[in-house]
């Protein structure tokens, strides 16, 4: 089968973009042709000096626009792929794209008039999600998306409630290689809590500081890592000193770097309100952690309250605080949560299962084209 996916900056280090390159890369394995379209900051063209690249049997191809400016960038994007999309994906069958928005939309109405079948996976929830934030016109054209995949039924449920076709969408996880993510051989007793996400405002990482401070007056013990990157990281270390807080920073991270962060902690938090369903947090869950999270359907869609995971009312440090405390001074109780964590991670989201199912998924759209 010959398969493009769509992500607007394949270069970032975000759930999004992580779980592209997964996904390609467990289609090339299976030999399948694998093309990923995004794009390059104008300004970056010395870095990448051809749009072409091959890496791991993956051809990616990265558009050059300007990224300072949501409307440019989706009207130059349109126009390079009008002319890049029947040059390069003259073979291609199917064009899977990342993310329920505009761009996506003009990408998915230049395919379909060259003849390629479309699926749209929207990828954030709630109100900061995709389908509280997209334009009135994809619905007024959604026709261009041959089928909606979301990533649980609370985010269906969001694309249905915006008007569009039951009979076009439905529901296929993101996945985890539980091979490369799993326990470590010899795990930690101390309290160890990680966070792993963009630094952005709905991830709320200002809220989990608030709440490490209950939690380091109570046990000032435990240990507070936060990986990751993005334009407020200086603002959340400033916030940190503020408050008396000395948590570990690490930037943006290679996946490897993550897994053994991962693996040296036992308890993860997510204190974000948007993911349409967290890498992150499968992850987490895959390596054994006791995961914290936003009381949301999206991550409630994940996890089974006082099972596999704890949930605390999204607005609430003090309940952040308390959910945290339950597993800091718990260590049984967080050895249970983390090991069936770990077997959720196993029995629904495993990277394999997933591949599976979106293979099925184009051979049934390409089955109904042709």
């Amino acid at each position: 089968m010959n398969i493009a996916l769509f992500v607007p900056i394949i270069d970032q280090t975000g759930g999004t973009e992580i779980g592209t390159w997964r996904l390609a890369e467990h289609f090339a394995q299976r030999g399948h042709y694998i093309t990923i379209i995004s794009t390059q900051a104008l300004s970056h063209w010395r870095k990448h000096l051809s749009i072409i690249d091959y890496t791991k049997g993956i051809r990616l191809v990265r558009l050059p626009v300007w990224q300072h400016s949501q409307y440019i960038f989706k009207q130059i994007l349109t126009i390079q792929a009008s002319w890049a999309f029947p040059l390069l994906l003259r073979e291609t069958q199917i064009i899977h794209l990342r993310g329920l928005t505009s761009e996506a939309l003009a990408l998915a109405r230049i395919a379909r008039r060259i003849g390629l079948s479309t699926l749209c996976v929207p990828m954030a929830s709630g109100i900061y999600g995709d389908a509280a934030t997209f334009s009135p016109s994809i619905i007024q054209d959604s026709d261009s998306f041959d089928w909606i995949s979301a990533l649980t039924e609370p985010l269906r449920a969001e694309v249905l409630n915006c008007g569009f076709p039951t009979r076009r969408t439905g529901v296929i996880p993101n996945g985890v290689d539980i091979d490369q993510f799993k326990p470590a051989e010899r795990q930690t007793s101390e309290p160890r809590v990680i966070f792993v996400g963009q630094f952005r405002p709905e991830k709320r990482v200002d809220l989990l500081l608030s709440a490490w401070t209950q939690i380091q007056s109570a046990y000032p013990q435990a240990r507070l890592k936060l990986v990751g990157g993005g334009q407020y990281v200086a603002h959340y270390r400033q916030m940190a000193a503020q408050l008396g807080l000395s948590p570990t920073f690490i930037p943006n991270i290679n996946t490897t770097e993550v897994l053994a962060h991962l693996q040296a902690s036992n308890i993860f938090v997510m204190s974000g309100i948007s993911e349409g369903m967290s890498n992150a947090l499968l992850e987490a869950m895959a390596v054994g952690l006791a995961p914290v999270v936003a009381n949301t359907l999206a991550n409630r869609a994940v996890i089974t309250p006082e099972i596999d995971g704890l949930c605390y009312d999204p607005d609430s440090s003090e309940a952040l605080a308390g959910e945290l405390g339950r597993l800091i001074k718990d260590i049984e109780l967080r050895r249970r949560i983390g090991e069936a964590a770990r077997q959720t991670a196993v029995q629904r989201f495993n990277l394999e299962s997933v591949v599976d199912q979106y293979l099925a998924l184009y051979t049934q759209l390409l089955g109904e084209k042709y």
